[in-house]
């Protein structure tokens, strides 16, 4: 296939990026930063472009069979639409130039998971949900703008991201997991690249945790 991802300089982004072409697939990775993009390699094309700039969104989408996005914010401190206006502009120009196929990047903890212990619940409650909250509101508007497109999308939500080492051994699940605490930005990349080509995951929100 012929991917393109956005937010491709992030630390699930950079995995994303290294999945899809050891995966074998064609590579459009999108940053305002294109030198970001670690090295040249066979499949990678590197593009400058913003989520904010439509026109940019579309000329990194035109000729993709799929869009990945795996936005994410330094600031968490200001309100965002980076998730939901990023996401819109995928879909506009998707619209436009035919792609059906997106996966996007969401979080577990966008609402709360009856499935962990009594202890996680609360640490995300007092503690995570305050964090994040401008993240997570804009997450939750993002899954709204994609369940109105109409087209084959998919958001993922994953728990707390580690750095730690691909082992492609994970749990999924169509309901929030039991004793979900953590994932490595490795395997959830993995994963985000694997449901390029489930069709059992179209417009469908799913969870992932080790």
């Amino acid at each position: 296939m012929r991917v393109t991802v956005f937010g491709a300089t992030g630390g699930t982004g950079k995995h994303v990026v290294d999945r899809c072409l050891a995966a074998g697939h064609k590579v459009t990775a999108v940053a305002r930063d294109p030198q970001a993009v670690p090295g040249e390699r066979d499949g990678l094309t590197v593009l400058r472009g913003d989520v904010f700039d439509k026109e940019s969104v579309a000329a990194a989408i035109a000729g993709s069979d799929a869009v990945v996005s795996v936005l994410g914010v330094a600031d968490r401190k200001q309100p965002t639409t980076v998730y939901s206006a990023g996401v819109a502009n995928m879909l506009a120009a998707m619209a436009e130039s035919g792609p059906r196929r997106i996966v996007a990047l969401s979080a577990d903890g966008v609402e709360p998971n009856p499935n962990v212990n009594i202890g996680q619940r609360l640490v995300m409650a007092l503690v995570v949900a305050k964090l994040f909250k401008h993240q997570y509101k804009d997450m939750l508007a993002m899954e709204r703008v994609l369940a109105d497109s109409g087209l084959d999308w998919t958001a993922v939500r994953p728990p707390r991201l580690s750095d730690g080492e691909h082992t492609g051994s994970y749990r999924t699940g169509a309901e929030p997991l039991k004793d979900s605490s953590t994932i490595s930005r490795a395997d959830l990349a993995d994963y985000l690249v694997t449901q390029l080509e489930d069709e059992d995951s179209y417009q469908k929100v799913v969870w992932v945790s080790t």
